[in-house]
């Protein structure tokens, strides 16, 4: 099997080529108890920063969708710590003004277009960030919908912008003020306020593993109506 060098906190360690950069790190011995969550690309969680050996360019990605390169330094990325400010959704339109108030900082983007080159989710993430000035609130919510939260966007932002929070507080908005209420999800909480289903969650919570995976199967079943 083909081997790479790859660079782990200063120490250098050969791999499987075809490997993912969470595989490869795991392979040589690494336990990660933090950064690493769905393993499958949804959380967001083992986020990284990497480089190839006589290039400047940083490579952002996931750990768990990132193939490993010959000669690749990496550094996690576990967390970043930005501030989130309050997201007040009564009294407060869902306005380009509203999201403003929230985060000024979003009047310092530069147009670079940083954000957009090192998401993993490949969202738009500066045209969107555009997109507010235009109260284009709809086109906001769906095409960041995908954002899994990773903060790649807001550790490369040379204006200190979060624009994954910002784009949550849009969403947020968007469903208070914008959509249409849903009635099934008005029945269905009323349902669970009233504890139609206790009974049936109290059974499933002391049921075994073989019932939930009838009860799944009997679930898949009915959902493709077979």
């Amino acid at each position: 099997m083909e081997r790479v060098r790859i660079v782990f906190m200063g120490q250098s360690y050969e791999v499987p080529a075809l490997s993912t950069v969470l595989q490869a790190l795991e392979g040589v011995g690494y336990q990660f108890v933090r950064g690493v969550g769905c393993r499958g690309g949804l959380c967001g969680a083992c986020a990284f920063l990497g480089h190839l050996e006589g290039e400047e360019q940083i490579r952002p990605g996931l750990a768990c969708q990132s193939i490993v390169a010959d000669g690749l330094h990496i550094s996690p990325m576990p967390s970043y710590p930005v501030i989130r400010p309050l997201h007040a959704l009564e009294g407060r339109p869902a306005t380009y003004e509203t999201v403003r108030d929230a985060y000024p900082e979003l009047l310092r983007c530069i147009g670079c277009n940083t954000c957009t080159r090192v998401c993993p989710q490949d969202i738009p993430v500066m045209d969107l960030l555009s997109a507010t000035f235009r109260n284009d609130f709809f086109r906001i919510a769906d095409k960041s919908f995908d954002c899994i939260l990773c903060g790649l966007c807001a550790a490369r932002c040379p204006a200190d912008i979060a624009p994954f929070n910002i784009f949550l507080y849009v969403r947020r908005l968007s469903g208070r003020h914008l959509t249409p209420a849903s009635h099934d999800v008005a029945k269905r909480v009323e349902g669970i306020e009233a504890g139609t289903f206790e009974e049936e969650l109290d059974r499933l919570m002391s049921a075994g593993k073989e019932e939930l995976e009838q009860a799944f199967r009997g679930f898949q079943a009915a959902r493709s109506g077979n």
